[in-house]
């Protein structure tokens, strides 16, 4: 457990929470509460409000009954409450411009440990495990997020089936570098509609995860993105606040986490393998080295600038595990659509370009894929074809046929004008080669055989004669 130093009391006068070292009555937005520092297991301070009355106030013990409302309104009485980070010029209370009112900063500071010691070799060789060939990225990444903690930052993945990875090591150490500014949550807890415990957080970390569901993924997202959000606790009133924080996610799921598009830009997904040494005091040596490490941070030249929005430069997410996430991640229907149009290239009587639309895909192979709707279907066109909206034209509509108890595809004589997908060759080409990357042919389910035999026998019914002959 750290031990607070002595210049722990000068920092709280710098910061301007020289009144609040002792449990402290306050008022802001028009509440009652009573502040004061509390440490967590870790030994981390975290400042806590609990609301009171103005009644039980004037109850308590060791106050002025008659005084104490009106000390608290002239000299503790805040605008609203406002998490504005800062690691480098930490202010408690937030000056309003062309105003006597403040606001009163819920983000905590860091309070460095005593030892100035620029030691840190512990913390290293955990990075330099954990990043490998991007140990220079990460280090980038922990300074951005120390000098500038507004910046937006990439989505930190850390994926391994084994034990002792160091998965869980480094959330311990970005919460004992960021202290109550750090919360772990499951993944179920970001689609609450109370967001108070996350939403004013600098890193919020999810342990063991696997998202399965859309809002959640669609939340993660939006933590990646947004500036601006509305906080929501349970019992309190609603309020706005600004938004920073960077998500690290920690899981055994290798390929299936969270299921990643062709065009993903947020998710920094690396492989762990097994830490080759085991020690038990891991976790206390990475705590004593903290303050070397932020020494470290101050003193190493900023990086420069690389990307509009997440400051470091996008290639830092093209790995070989997120390459491999993306692939799992690519629905088995594709395959079957894939195979399908294939059947427009080899035909001779159809000819570039191809109209389609999601219905007309649905029948012209409508065993193959008959557990697909028609919006699925559109869905994965325009997706992985990449081909954008759809165009309006006149043309003639491909059909199906059959000839020597084979099906073939050719072109109506009737024209049809409506909204249509337009695909060339090289498009279905291209969509070919996403299923055949992954060898997706050879993990058609027992169902998709099914349906192909099932195709088969509709054909060969089609053709048939009364007596059984073709």
């Amino acid at each position: 457990m750290w031990k607070i130093h002595t210049s722990f009391n000068n920092h709280l006068n710098k910061i301007g929470m020289k009144d609040f070292k002792k449990p402290t009555f306050i008022r802001v937005a028009g509440e009652f509460y009573q502040t004061y520092l509390q440490k967590d297991l870790n030994g981390t301070e975290a400042r806590q409000f609990v609301r009171w009355t103005d009644r039980a106030i004037k109850q308590s013990k060791g106050v002025d009954s008659k005084t104490i409302i009106d000390d608290i309104l002239k000299n503790r009485d805040y605008l609203n409450f406002q998490c504005v980070p800062s690691h480098t010029d930490y202010r408690f209370e937030i000056p309003i411009k062309n105003s006597t009112w403040k606001y009163l900063n819920t983000y905590s500071p860091i309070i460095q440990p005593a030892s100035q010691s620029k030691k840190w070799d512990t913390i290293r060789a955990m990075l330099q495990h954990l990043f490998r060939e991007q140990y220079e990225d990460i280090l980038d990444y922990l300074q951005i997020a120390y000098h500038y903690p507004l910046q937006k930052q990439f989505v930190i993945a850390l994926v391994g089936r084994q034990t002792g990875t160091g998965k869980t090591t480094f959330i311990n150490f970005i919460t004992h570098l960021f202290g109550n500014n750090v919360v772990t949550i499951p993944p179920e807890a970001l689609h609450s509609s109370f967001n108070s415990v996350y939403a004013e957080k600098l890193f919020i970390c999810i342990d063991e995860s696997k998202i399965e569901k859309d809002a959640v993924m669609e939340k993660v997202k939006s933590l990646t993105t947004q500036t601006s959000v509305n906080i929501n606790t349970k019992y309190g009133k609603e309020r706005n606040g600004y938004i920073f924080a960077k998500v690290i996610m920690c899981s055994n799921n290798e390929e299936d986490f969270v299921r990643l598009d062709e065009y993903d830009r947020r998710y920094w997904v690396r492989k762990i393998e097994k830490f080759p040494l085991i020690d038990h005091n891991f976790d206390a040596k990475i705590k004593k080295e903290i303050g070397g490490f932020i020494n470290f941070l101050k003193s190493r030249p900023i990086p420069e600038k690389k990307d509009s929005t997440f400051w470091l430069d996008k290639s830092v997410l093209d790995t070989e595990q997120k390459r491999i996430v993306k692939e799992s991640s690519k629905p088995h229907t594709l395959v079957t659509l894939a195979n399908c149009l294939m059947d427009l290239v080899e035909s001779k009587d159809v000819h570039q370009p191809y109209y389609l639309t999601g219905d007309l895909v649905k029948r012209l192979w409508e065993v193959k894929l008959s557990n697909c709707t028609e919006k699925h279907i559109t869905n994965l066109i325009s997706r992985h074809l990449n081909l954008g909206a759809s165009v309006k034209v006149r043309t003639s509509e491909i059909q199906r046929d059959y000839k020597d108890g084979e099906i073939y595809f050719s072109m109506s004589n009737e024209t049809k004008q409506r909204r249509w997908y337009k695909l060339s060759d090289n498009d279905i080409y291209a969509v070919n080669g996403l299923a055949d990357d992954i060898g997706m042919d050879a993990r058609l389910d027992k169902d998709m055989n099914e349906a192909l035999q099932s195709f088969k026998d509709e054909i060969k019914g089609d053709m048939e004669g009364d007596d059984g002959t073709i």
